[in-house]
């Protein structure tokens, strides 16, 4: 019996027309030959009227060629003889020997080798297992190779309810006779211009209708042929579909009757099982909820016990019974966990009241432990044990916690109401009108300011002292508070440099009073920092005594709390430092202007201004103490009259005037700020650096630059007399810096002692000033010798003249008059070398003016341009003249060393005469013109 092959419902989109489908060429054929048959044509056997409709389209149009002149099957015409014992030969023989056919001959195989391969080995697949199939007759031995692998059918079986079904006829035979090459190319398409030029037109290009006419016929007929064998094709799967849809509904009647059968059995089971095995595992269910039950009443009982204890603690707090309150509660808690009722829902409200009771009880007992703290006194030495039983108490109870944190919630609270209270009071005392208690803070007058701040630290310390006593106290007897639980407790206690044990802080300090001590110091901080820019407008006194109180509370604080106090210390420093800035800046403004309107008099030195000098010289600049006149000022002194007092320098005398006393008044400030400040003696080093530059190069402007003239004093002209206080005061300053760099030095460490080689400098700089100045007094004489004298020299004829020449007289009476106006401002010896320095200027200036007098009129001489009555001079020709000229030198000279000699008492020290080179010239002037004129 013969069976169906299975067949393909799905059938693969193409863009080609359907003829093409049922004939897809494999190549694209010459012209067609004769119908004359090949050798190894046969015709189709029943294996290949099978094979021919296993996929969606007939196999033969597509193994063999519809436009060939014979059937041959493409596998015998590309592998030649479809026998099978051929075939078997030809797979196995190897790649190089398989000859294509002719029209591939110039075809490279080995593009298509692993293709043909597999195609081969599955096509003798298929032939064998055709072969062994019992539905086909044994004389159809001659194989077909497929080119695809199909699975063999399914046999029928005897028993089936199903009929088989008769194979499905052979299409129709389709004589591809006559069909043009073009039909079969990949590329067909009825709107393509070439194929329609091929199919309809001559090939000269003429169009003839009753051709063109035959022509459509004859392709509207192959059309028909394509048409009809694929409405054979359609009428023989027709059969196929109808059948697998009546075996489809068969098989859903099964699965339907098949459900129904395994709900029955389920009904079945379930009715089993209740009626043998529930009824019989009943019976341990039962002793086992008799065993339940009893638990339940166990626990009923213990619940009932917890309860009465919860109902006894009231009666117990209104009798201020703590201690039982307490123990009833431990009591409670153990029962709940010995006996497992913490899970139990009815007995949460009955835990929640004892909890509340509990820290009531706890609460009241440490309130009243932190009372009794609160009455302990350094003299009440016996009313003080008073404490220790209701700490005992708390300490046997693990309580103590609770009273710590409450005491240090107390002590932190007491300081910020002591401080808030005061300030807020302080504030409303210096401003009636309401406000801000910053801004009453910022406006208070500093000595009300400061007996706030005295009355915060007393009541602070006092707070702070009375806690330490009473850890002590307690610590003594046996008892230890431990830290409290608190934020504040718990930041200072970070800020500490460890923990040891309960006390907190690593140096033994409790941390309640670490934590007070670290508010009371930012509190403190905070004040100050609001009356930061009053603070840097006092006065020296006034700083000193807002450092002194501060920081001797900042050490009594440290002690206490056992931390360093940074913050306040660091306040104090900050604000420190803007006074010394903001004096700075008020010296250096002070100083420009007294020294702009300096009339360059001489100034008296008050009792204190030269007590304060004699300090800075004793080496007692470093107590601090600042030069203030106390009501006692320093007057300008019109004239140099008796009892006006000089500045004394270890026994030097100097006449200053107002702006150098001045002067070593800011650097005494200086020097008691850094004595006061040691921290900040860095700083003043520079202060008193630029203090002294300042003071210098404006000097030097105003009076050897001649600025006084132009400046706010109005000076006519700048005279010896300012010059000599110039050089006084340059004087006191360079005496006064030896003393000024150990007074800084004694403030600052070893490390920073090279900041004062800038006063090193600063000494040389003023030194070279002062010799400036002396220079100065030489070039006064210098220009009114050469200027002024002169010319006068051209008159003196001591030939003929007897009296004194006007030019020795001029210098003689100039340099007197100098020598008074300085013998009152310089001391001896300065006094010696600025004299010293105008003598040796006269010693070989005036032998050279009387020189060159006398060459200038030979010359004038000799050149006959001199007129009868004109101006001359010559050196003295006769003896009397020689004689005369010398005495007259000589009387200068002893003149003038009578100056420097008046007045110098009894010295050890003998004045030695100068001027003796100007009249050793003058003799020699005089013997060289004597020799001359001879």
């Amino acid at each position: 019996m013969s069976r169906p092959l299975p067949t393909s419902s799905a059938t693969p989109p193409t863009s080609k027309p359907v003829w093409a489908l049922a004939h897809p060429p494999l190549h694209t054929p010459s012209k067609p030959s004769p119908q004359t048959p090949s050798p190894n044509h046969h015709q189709p056997s029943n294996l290949t009227k099978k094979v021919e409709f296993i996929e969606d389209h007939n196999l033969l149009s597509v193994i063999q060629e519809p436009a060939g002149t014979s059937q041959t099957s493409y596998f015998d015409t590309f592998w030649g003889t479809s026998s099978t014992s051929n075939q078997n030969e030809l797979l196995e023989r190897p790649k190089t020997q398989r000859d294509p056919p002719p029209y591939l001959q110039g075809l490279d195989v080995s593009n298509v080798e692993d293709f043909v391969n597999k195609t081969s080995a599955k096509a003798k697949i298929f032939t064998e297992r055709m072969m062994n199939d019992d539905t086909y007759e044994e004389d159809e031995e001659d194989t077909y190779a497929p080119t695809t692998s199909t699975p063999s059918p399914p046999k029928h079986h005897k028993d089936s309810k199903h009929p088989p079904h008769p194979p499905t006829p052979p299409p129709l035979p389709l004589s591809t006779t006559g069909i043009p090459p073009c039909f079969f190319s990949p590329e067909f398409s009825l709107t393509s211009d070439s194929l329609f030029t091929s199919l309809l037109l001559q090939e000269n290009g003429d169009y003839s209708d009753t051709k063109n006419f035959e022509r459509q016929e004859e392709l509207a007929e192959y059309l028909d042929t394509v048409e009809v064998h694929l409405l054979q094709q359609i009428r023989a799967r027709s059969g196929d579909f109808f059948r697998e849809t009546s075996r489809f509904q068969s098989l859903k009647t099964l699965v339907v009757s098949g459900c129904s059968e395994v709900h029955i059995l389920r009904q079945t089971l379930a009715s089993l099982r209740r009626r043998t095995v529930l009824e019989v595992l009943d019976v341990p269910v039962q002793f086992r909820v008799r065993d339940n039950l009893r638990g339940v009443e166990g626990i009923l009982e213990k619940m009932k016990e917890v309860v009465e204890i919860k109902e006894g603690l009231g009666e117990l707090i209104g009798g201020e019974r703590f201690e039982e309150v307490i123990e009833k509660c431990k009591e409670f808690k153990k029962m709940m966990t010995s006996h497992n009722l913490t899970k139990i829902t009815a007995l949460l409200p009955t835990s929640k009241s004892v909890l509340d009771y509990e820290t009531m009880a706890v609460t009241r007992m440490s309130r009243k432990f932190v009372d009794e703290l609160l009455t302990y006194s350094v003299t009440n030495v016996e009313g003080n044990f008073d404490i220790l039983p209701s700490a005992k108490v708390l300490k046997e109870a693990g309580l103590m916690q609770v009273a710590s944190d409450l005491y240090a919630h107390h002590l932190i609270e007491t300081i910020k109401l002591t401080v808030k209270a005061t300030v807020t009071e302080c504030a409303k005392d210096a401003h009636s009108k309401e406000g801000s208690i910053t801004a009453g803070l910022s406006g208070m007058p500093f000595p009300q300011f400061l007996d706030c701040l005295e009355m915060l630290f007393e009541q602070i310390l006092s707070n702070l002292s009375l806690t330490s006593n009473v850890y002590t106290f307690l610590s003594t007897n046996g008892i230890e508070m431990p830290d409290p639980n608190l934020p504040e407790c718990k930041t200072s206690d970070k800020k500490s440099n460890g923990t040891n044990g309960t006390n907190g802080t690593g140096n033994g300090t409790p941390t309640a009073l670490t934590a007070a001590s670290e508010l009371a110091h930012r509190s403190i901080s905070e004040l100050l920092r609001i009356r930061k820019d009053s603070h840097s407008l006092l006065s020296l006194k006034q700083m000193k005594q807002l450092w002194d109180v501060s920081l001797a509370f900042t050490l009594e604080l440290e002690t206490h709390g056992g931390v360093r106090a940074w913050g306040l210390r660091s306040t104090l420093l900050s604000q420190a430092k803007g006074f010394i800035e903001r004096s700075h800046e008020g010296h250096m403004t002070s100083l420009v202007a007294t020294l702009d309107g300096e009339k360059w008099q001489h100034c008296g030195v008050s009792k204190i201004r030269q007590a304060g000098i004699d300090g800075l010289c004793s080496g007692k600049a470093v107590l601090g103490k600042g030069v203030e006149g106390d009501g006692e000022t320093c007057e300008r002194a019109e004239t140099t009259g008796e009892g006006i007092n000089e500045a004394d320098v270890e026994g030097v005398k100097f006449k200053v005037v107002w702006s150098c006393l001045l002067l070593v008044e800011m650097l005494m400030n200086n020097l008691a700020a850094a004595a006061h400040f040691q921290s900040l003696a860095n700083d003043v080093v520079s202060k008193v650096s630029e203090l002294l530059r300042l003071f210098n190069s404006r000097t030097t402007q105003l009076v050897l630059g001649a600025g006084a003239i132009h400046s706010a004093a109005k000076l006519k002209s700048i005279n010896a007399k300012h010059l000599a206080l110039a050089s006084q005061c340059l004087g006191l300053v360079s005496s006064l810096l030896p003393h000024i760099r150990a007074a800084l030095m004694a403030q600052l460490p070893r490390k920073q002692h090279m900041l004062l080689s800038d006063l090193d400098k600063i000494k040389q700089d003023i030194n070279e000033h002062g010799e400036k100045i002396l220079a100065k007094f030489v070039s006064i004489v210098a220009s009114i010798v050469e200027s002024s004298l002169a010319p006068s020299i051209m008159q003196t004829n001591f030939d003929a003249v007897t009296t004194a020449p006007p030019f020795l007289e001029g210098i003689l009476k100039n340099v007197t008059k100098l020598h008074q106006v300085l013998v009152a401002l310089l001391p001896p010896d300065q006094l010696d070398d600025v004299f010293g320095r105008i003598y040796n200027y006269l010693d070989t200036k005036v032998p050279e003016l009387f020189q060159s007098a006398h060459d200038y009129s030979t010359n004038q001489l000799k050149a006959m341009k001199i007129k009868q009555g004109s101006a001359k001079f010559f050196l003295p020709k006769t003896e009397g003249g020689k004689e005369r000229m010398i005495a007259e030198v000589g009387r200068l000279a002893v003149n003038l060393n009578g100056l420097l000699r008046e007045g110098r008492g009894n010295e050890s020290t003998p004045y030695v005469d100068k001027l003796v080179t100007m009249l050793r010239l003058t003799r020699k002037l005089c013997g060289e013109n004597g020799e001359n004129s001879t």
